[in-house]
């Protein structure tokens, strides 16, 4: 059994900081370089990586509302990656960015777009500006 399985043999679906964008410079290389996708709810960037793994950044402005709002919409787009790291590629940097909207959306709606968007944003390659 792999590190990270259960007995069931379930992958691991912690959130590690090591799959975390936590720097400035991280988030504007991703914004900068990465294909961008726009979804209902969400703006999203993808940028190649050479790690093992994804990480994940997200974005939410005062724009979307509150301080109430904002960390809810973080800890709905965070618990979206964790759940389904599958979606988000092998080895991909993502930043999400929240849109503003007049209705907030179910936990489903916003999982889809999210879905959606990424599999558009990696599917048209993730490698602006990079050299092929």
């Amino acid at each position: 059994m792999r590190a990270g399985d259960d007995a069931r043999g379930d992958t691991d679906e912690r959130f590690r900081k090591s799959e975390r964008l936590r720097k400035r410079h991280q988030f504007l290389r991703t914004r900068r370089r990465g294909q961008r996708a726009g979804g209902k709810w969400v703006v999203v960037y993808a940028l190649a990586n050479e790690r093992a793994h994804s990480r994940l950044g997200v974005t939410v402005s005062k724009r979307v509302g509150n301080a109430v709002v904002r960390n809810r919409t973080k800890r709905r787009l965070r618990e979206i990656f964790r759940r389904g790291k599958g979606h988000f590629g092998d080895h991909y940097d993502v930043v999400i960015i929240a849109k503003r909207s007049r209705k907030e959306p179910s936990f489903e709606q916003l999982r889809s777009d999210v879905y959606r968007t990424v599999d558009r944003a990696i599917g048209s390659g993730g490698r602006r500006g990079e050299k092929r």
